[in-house]
């Protein structure tokens, strides 16, 4: 999250305390807010009681602020982030289901005697009890990598390393099976010096037939 594009806007005024009230557009005030007598105030935080930023080394952001909220208001907050491809280890098992962000809270203290839905209570002065409530939370779908491509690199190198084995395997049985046999049969093995005198008198008799075909 960029901590400089953070943005907060008071609403008052109208249907800005409504459960469901949304602005068309978070810094320009629409003609049905205007109809409804809404306006807006845009909040630096040296305006507020108290604020609190405290930043993670992965990057999130945890933003805590303290604002005194008059009646039939609402506040909106906005920041801009920059995109992070996290790495491999970090996605979880299901990445095709999405990461789920978890929501926001808000922890209010009524100051008066208020009596709202049918589902809360009404709230003396004399006690405030806070009241926490949360936000939806997000599923967030980033671009998700190709998780087969590590099993397809293990199974070329798998069958690589399997086929230079078995080859080298094979010509050590077939040498080792060579000199069982050479053994059982009575033969001696040559050294380096004696395969190399049998080569050589091989070419001195090959060379020798050549010169009698060409006398013939």
């Amino acid at each position: 999250p960029l901590v400089s594009s953070l943005k907060i806007v008071l609403y008052e005024g109208g249907n800005a305390g409504h459960e469901y009230f949304t602005p068309l557009h978070s810094w320009i005030p629409s003609n049905e807010q205007q109809q409804n007598s809404t306006s807006f105030t845009v909040l630096n935080l040296s305006d507020l009681p108290h604020h609190e930023i405290t930043p993670y080394d992965d990057g999130s952001v945890v933003i805590q602020l303290t604002v005194d909220l008059p009646p039939s208001s609402s506040i909106w907050m906005s920041i801009d982030y920059d995109p992070v491809f996290l790495p491999f280890d970090l996605f979880p098992s299901d990445p095709n289901r999405g990461i789920d962000i978890p929501p926001s809270h808000g922890t209010f203290t009524c100051t008066g005697d208020i009596t709202s839905s049918s589902s809360i209570k009404t709230v003396s002065s004399s006690s405030p009890t806070p009241v926490r409530i949360y936000s939806s939370s997000i599923l967030l779908m980033p671009p998700v990598p190709d998780m087969s491509m590590p099993l397809n690199v293990i199974s070329l190198v798998g069958t690589f390393y399997a086929f230079i084995i078995g080859f080298l395997m094979k010509q050590l049985l077939d040498r080792a099976t060579t000199k069982i046999k050479d053994q059982r049969k009575g033969k001696k093995s040559k050294n380096k010096m004696q395969k190399l005198v049998g080569r050589i008198k091989k070419k001195i008799a090959r060379f020798r037939r050549k010169q009698g075909a060409e006398s013939n």
